[in-house]
This record gives structure tokens, C-alpha cells and sequence, in this order.
């Protein structure tokens, strides 16, 4: 169990110490965070090529963050990652069958 947590936290820790020499401030360290799996989600997104509302996405993470309830019901949330699901390998089928 411990090793996960590691797992986990490593990489936030080496992401949050390259923006700026040894980024003692919590807000340097969190915007870091923030903005690495903001690109990553980029990333990942444009390799799918599948649009998405940054506004929601932020919506969804803050109410996660604070612990607040969720918009969607739980079966709605799991509808919508399937729904995205498929839509990225369609894209990937697409993409390979050029």
C-alpha cells in the first residue's frame, strides 16, 4: 500500500518541484499539479480528437476537491465516461484504418 501511495505521489512531487527552485509555496505547487494534468488531459484529448468543455471539467474537479456532491448521478457519470470511451476508440479505429 505504501508503495502505491508512492507510486501516486512521486510524480506530483517532481512536477511540483520543477516550476520553480524547490517550490516551497503551496500555490506554485498546486497551480503545478493543476496545470500538468491539464496537459496531460490535453494531450490525451487531441490524440483522440474528442472535444470537451474545460469549463465542466473544472466544474467536475473543484466539487471532487471541496467533497461536494456531483451534478450527475452516479449511473449518469458512468454513462458519460463510456460514451467517452467509445468515442476515443472510434477515433483510434479511425485514425489506424487511414
Amino acid at each position: 500500500m505504501k508503495f502505491k501511495k508512492t507510486l501516486i505521489l512521486a510524480p506530483l512531487a517532481i512536477i511540483a518541484l520543477s516550476s520553480s527552485a524547490f517550490a516551497d509555496d503551496t500555490s506554485d505547487m498546486s497551480y503545478s499539479v493543476g496545470y500538468s494534468m491539464g496537459k496531460n488531459l490535453q494531450g490525451q484529448l487531441q490524440d483522440s480528437n474528442i472535444s470537451i468543455d474545460n469549463k465542466e471539467i473544472v466544474s467536475g474537479l473543484t466539487d471532487g476537491i471541496k467533497g461536494q456532491d456531483a451534478k450527475l448521478s452516479q449511473d449518469d457519470m458512468r454513462k458519460a465516461m463510456i460514451d467517452l470511451q467509445n468515442q476515443a476508440m472510434a477515433a483510434a479505429n479511425k485514425a489506424q484504418a487511414k
